[in-house]
């Protein structure tokens, strides 16, 4: 058959990992680790969002991970070019269906991005904001890069490199 799902939390649920007894289990009855029932979230709206998950400790983590390319004139020290593209990465457990919304600073930067099937893409483009319900577990919520003309004026290295030279 064809693919219909690809979300790593779906697939999981489904395919059984492999073990001695499953092995043994293979070879006597036949079997496979393939699931013969559809796990619980794939015939929601959220295919990514297990149903009733429970956590004691509710917590999501959320790393953002940039990476600046920058051209710098060695002689006056002005930029004259630079690339910023970047990632949210995290880290969900959080307990029931929560939804959640994350707002920027200033969205007008954010020049292209793409985002999670969790995230409501409609309501970022009417609103600026990223609007979503987690899966359970690590995934990838958005990448972008950032507009560098509109931060080409504004924009200062993090660092400076100076080289010096000495013969002897």
């Amino acid at each position: 058959g064809w693919p219909q799902t690809t979300e790593p939390n779906a697939l999981m649920a489904m395919i059984r990992p492999p073990s001695v007894m499953a092995k043994l289990q293979s070879v006597v009855f036949s079997a496979t680790n393939v699931s013969d029932a559809l796990p619980s979230g794939t015939i929601s709206n959220m295919p990514w969002r297990a149903a009733g998950v429970s956590y004691t400790q509710n917590e999501i983590y959320m790393d953002i991970v940039e990476e600046v390319h920058a051209i710098v004139d060695a002689v006056t020290g002005h930029l004259i070019s630079s690339d910023v593209s970047g990632s949210i990465q995290c880290q969900s457990h959080l307990s029931g269906v929560p939804d959640l919304l994350l707002t920027f600073q200033d969205p007008s930067l954010i020049d292209d991005c793409s985002f999670h099937p969790c995230v409501r893409y409609q309501r970022y483009e009417r609103d600026q904001v990223v609007s979503f319900v987690p899966p359970d577990g690590n995934f990838e919520l958005m990448k972008y890069s950032i507009d560098a003309q509109k931060v080409l004026n504004n924009f200062s290295p993090p660092l400076e490199c100076h080289s010096q030279w000495s013969c002897n």
